[in-house]
C-alpha cells in the first residue's frame, strides 16, 4: 500500500482515479480525515492569498499596501468568481486572521480545524480587546480540533465571560449600534425582510403582538395558516397597509385578505392547527410587551437569511478587520 507523505498508515489516493473500492473501511476513514485536513490547509492558503491580493499595488509590482486597497476585494472577486459581498467578507476574514488572530490561522494551516471554526473565533472575538482575544485563543485553541462548531462557540463565550464579565454587555451594546434592516430577493421570486440587533425585549414584544393579531384573525375566520397571518400582519404594519387602523381593524383586514379559502393560503399552512390564545378575549393587546409569564416562541427559518449566513466578520475596532 502506498502511504501519504507525512502520515504513517494513511493510504494515498490517486488523484486521477475515482476507484476506492480496494480500501478497507478503516482505510477509508483515515483517507477521509487526511483529505479533510488537506482541504483545511488549502483554505488557509486561499485566505493568505486573498489577503495579499487585496493589498496588491499592481499586476507587475511585488509591493503591498499596509491595508487592503479601496478596490482590493474586487481582485478577489474576479479571481474567485464571487459576489461583491462574498469577496468583501472573504477579505475581511483574511485580514482578521492574518493581522489580528494569526494563531487561529496557524491552526487552520495545520488542517486540524476547518474554516467555519476559524471564522467562529473571528466572529465571537469581534468585540473583545486584542489582549483579551489572544488570551481566549490561548485557552480555547488546544480544544478546538475536538469541538463541533456550536460547542466551540459556546466554549469561546464561556471563557470570555470568565475572563471579562463585562464582555457580554459590551458585545450587546456594540451589536445594537449596528442595528439595521436588510431586504433580499428569494430564488422563488418572493422577497424577504429582516431587521437585526434590536433590544431583545422589543423583539419579544413585537413577536407577541404579531402572534396575538394572527391568533385573533384565525378565531375570526381567516382562512390561512398561522405563519402566513403573522407574516401578513408584520408586512402590513411596516408597509403602511394598516396605517391608522387599531388592532380590531387590523384583524378584520386580515380576515378579509384571507377569506377566499385555498386561494388565500399563501404558505400552505396547516389550517387545522389551533391558533395560540393571546388572552381572555378575541382582541389582541396593543401592548408592546407580552403578557406576564408568557414568552412567545420565536421561530427560526430552516435556512438563515443572508444577513445571518454572511455577517461573520472580525473585530470592528479597526476598519481593516470587519468594521461596518
Amino acid at each position: 500500500m502506498v502511504e501519504s507523505p507525512g502520515r504513517t498508515g494513511a493510504p494515498a489516493l490517486a488523484g486521477s482515479s475515482p476507484a476506492l473500492g480496494h480500501l478497507t473501511g478503516a482505510e477509508v476513514v483515515v483517507a477521509l480525515q487526511e483529505a479533510a485536513r488537506e482541504a483545511n490547509r488549502q483554505a488557509a492558503r486561499v485566505l493568505r492569498l486573498s489577503h495579499e491580493a487585496a493589498r496588491s499595488l499592481g499586476p507587475d509590482l511585488t509591493a503591498r499596501a499596509d491595508e487592503a486597497e479601496q478596490f482590493g476585494a474586487d481582485e478577489v472577486r474576479a479571481a474567485l468568481v464571487l459576489s461583491h459581498a462574498g469577496a468583501r467578507r472573504r477579505v475581511e476574514l483574511a485580514e482578521c486572521l492574518v493581522e489580528r488572530l494569526p494563531e487561529v490561522l496557524e491552526l487552520l494551516e495545520t488542517g486540524l480545524i476547518d474554516e467555519p471554526r476559524a471564522r467562529a473565533f473571528a466572529d465571537t472575538l469581534r468585540d473583545a480587546e486584542d489582549d483579551l482575544a489572544h488570551l481566549v485563543c490561548a485557552r480555547v485553541l488546544p480544544e478546538a480540533p475536538g469541538l463541533v462548531l456550536g460547542a466551540l462557540i459556546a466554549r469561546l463565550e464561556e471563557v470570555l465571560l470568565a475572563l471579562d464579565p463585562g464582555w457580554a454587555a459590551r458585545r450587546e451594546a456594540a451589536a445594537r449600534r449596528r442595528r439595521r434592516v436588510r431586504a433580499w430577493r428569494n430564488p422563488s421570486g418572493t422577497g424577504s425582510l429582516g431587521s437585526y440587533d434590536h433590544p431583545l425585549d422589543r423583539v419579544v414584544g413585537g413577536v407577541a403582538r404579531l402572534e396575538a393579531l394572527a391568533a385573533a384573525a384565525r378565531r375570526a375566520g381567516a382562512r390561512a395558516g398561522i405563519d402566513a397571518l403573522r407574516a401578513d400582519a408584520h408586512m402590513g404594519l411596516i408597509d403602511g397597509l394598516f396605517a391608522g387602523l387599531d388592532d380590531d381593524q387590523i384583524v378584520l383586514a386580515l380576515v378579509e385578505q384571507h377569506s377566499g379559502g385555498d386561494g388565500d393560503r399563501l404558505d400552505g399552512g396547516d389550517l387545522s392547527r389551533p391558533a395560540a390564545a393571546s388572552g381572555p378575549g378575541t382582541t389582541p393587546s396593543r401592548s408592546r410587551n407580552p403578557s406576564p409569564g408568557r414568552t412567545p416562541r420565536i421561530r427560526m427559518a430552516a435556512r438563515s437569511p443572508p444577513e445571518q449566513r454572511h455577517r461573520r466578520g472580525c473585530a470592528p475596532a479597526r476598519s481593516r478587520c470587519g468594521a461596518r
